[in-house]
């Protein structure tokens, strides 16, 4: 089966190799031209720093740890903002989206610990290794200032919750005073509501004042590991490499692959005219069957690698559409030499049986009959039927 397969393709390959190499051409130097006009050539040199969590003084403050811990878990998108970027391009003369794309962050592994690395290319030496201590700086100061707003947002929610709790520790105040019942179990269910209350106030306190002492120790999560470092990159331009080698692959998909599946589509498509042509010299009718249902007849193609084109009617058969399946599946054949049809063993005893051994009608046009070499060699593909034109027991 395998071996059909290939077999097949290279002869589709080989009827439309030219297109094929043409495609492939066309492709590779598509992406050769693309690659040398249209990039620039990259920076000579590249800055190598590295940012750590920052690991602040001892902290009395809950909430100032808890910040400045969530603070270390930052993206690209938030390190590289606008204002970052804005802030450092003011500096060195260089547009955001310049810096934006000769800067790279990556996340490594360091003494068990995350790191990040942040690289920088430029034209020289010296303005890589100062826009990448810049850019390391400007990620430092957005560090800090995002945990600084993150502790603005407690104290705001803090400011808003005591008057919040302290009137709802009033009003259940007021309701166990002015309680006059004497059920003792209605009245303790008063103080435990004054005493839960009274402690939701208690905490809200203790975090205000935690808040507040936050504010002198909030500072950056992050930390200059190692300040950046200059090596010089190779001269030649690897995204040349990168995109002349994609156009090669590209070109020896379409013209291997895609070229040739369109031409098998192509030559599989059935044309109208082929099947109208065939329905009219068939009478509009099964040449098996009899059925003249024409939504229930198809037009059969013999070989079905070649197009189905209205002059190539031998290449043609109408049949019921069942037994059009039937066909395809090599369970129904016709014997070329008698014309007479031969059923499948599994099939004899269906109501298929009955057609083995009818003889095919063939059309007045000759040149609308089927070729005998096409019959025949889908004979041949039934195993069983053998090869003396006898149906196996």
């Amino acid at each position: 089966m395998n071996g059909s397969l290939m077999r097949r393709y290279v002869q589709l390959l080989n009827r439309s190799k030219w297109i094929a190499i043409a495609c492939f051409t066309m492709s590779v130097g598509g992406a050769g031209i693309w690659a040398f006009m249209g990039l620039d050539p990259l920076p000579k040199y590249v800055a190598r720093g590295v940012l750590v969590g920052a690991n602040p003084p001892i902290s009395f403050s809950q909430t100032a740890t808890q910040i400045l811990e969530q603070g270390k878990q930052l993206s690209k998108e938030i390190l590289l903002a606008d204002n970052v970027l804005e802030a450092v391009s003011s500096r060195v003369n260089e547009t955001p989206p310049t810096l934006l794309e000769r800067i790279s962050l990556r996340v490594v592994n360091r003494d068990g610990n995350s790191a990040l690395e942040v690289y920088y290319r430029d034209e020289t030496a010296q303005s890589a290794q100062e826009t990448a201590q810049l850019l390391m700086q400007a990620m430092i100061e957005q560090s800090r200032l995002l945990n600084q707003n993150s502790l603005q947002v407690v104290l705001q929610n803090i400011e808003r919750q005591l008057p919040e709790i302290s009137k709802e520790l009033e009003a259940t105040r007021q309701a166990r005073d002015n309680y006059t019942g004497g059920d003792a179990e209605e009245r303790q269910k008063l103080e435990k509501r004054v005493e839960l209350k009274q402690q939701q106030l208690d905490r809200v306190r203790e975090a205000a004042v935690d808040a507040e002492a936050a504010q002198e120790e909030i500072g950056s999560s992050l930390a200059i590991a190692q300040m950046p470092q200059v090596g010089a990159v190779p001269d030649s331009n690897r995204q040349f490499f990168l995109i002349s080698g994609a156009g090669a692959i590209a070109g020896a998909i379409v013209g291997g692959g895609v070229v040739p599946l369109l031409a098998w589509w192509w030559n599989r498509r059935e044309s109208p005219a082929f099947r109208t042509k065939l329905l009219a010299a068939y009478n509009n009718r099964c040449p098996l069957t009899g059925c003249e249902v024409e939504a229930a007849i198809d037009a059969v193609r013999l070989d079905r690698d070649r197009a189905a084109g209205a002059k190539d009617l031998e290449n043609g058969l109408i049949l019921r559409a069942d037994l059009h399946n039937l066909f395809n599946q090599n369970l129904l054949a016709i014997d070329p030499k008698t014309l007479t049809v031969a059923i499948a063993p599994e099939l004899a005893q269906t109501s298929y049986g009955k057609l083995a051994g009818r003889r095919l009608e063939l059309p007045s046009d000759e040149e609308a009959r089927p070729n005998l070499e096409l019959l025949e060699r889908q004979y041949r593909r039934c195993s069983w039927i053998d090869l003396k034109g006898e149906e196996s027991p």
